[in-house]
């Protein structure tokens, strides 16, 4: 699994944790062990792309999908150039307006 997959893993599971705490509240069993996923994936992410991660994370979502020429965070259009050069591996997989992790359309392709 690459690190773009990884980090939308950790998104889903931070989400069913959060979700979970709402809804089942004092479940500390199943609260540590979806604590143990997050933990376990997030130690094979780069430093650098976590740290990045988090901290945008705090606006809202860490990672998302370009849809149409578009971030699905931002809605703002993503110029093709930066599309392709995400697409060759040349750039970073990051929204240029709000800077969350996007993964596009050859996201199979993980870069």
């Amino acid at each position: 699994m690459g690190p773009l997959s990884t980090l939308l893993k950790i998104q889903e599971l931070e989400l069913v944790l959060k979700e979970s705490a709402i809804v089942h509240p004092g479940k500390d069993l199943e609260t540590e062990e979806l604590q143990k996923q997050i933990d376990e994936l997030k130690s094979q992410v780069p430093e650098r792309d976590l740290r990045h991660f988090e901290r945008v994370k705090k606006n809202g979502l860490g990672i998302t999908q370009e849809v149409d020429s578009r971030c699905k965070a931002c809605h703002m259009s993503i110029p093709v150039g930066n599309l392709s050069r995400i697409n060759n591996g040349s750039d970073e997989p990051k929204c240029p307006s709000c800077h969350v992790f996007i993964f596009t359309a050859e996201f199979g392709e993980d870069k």
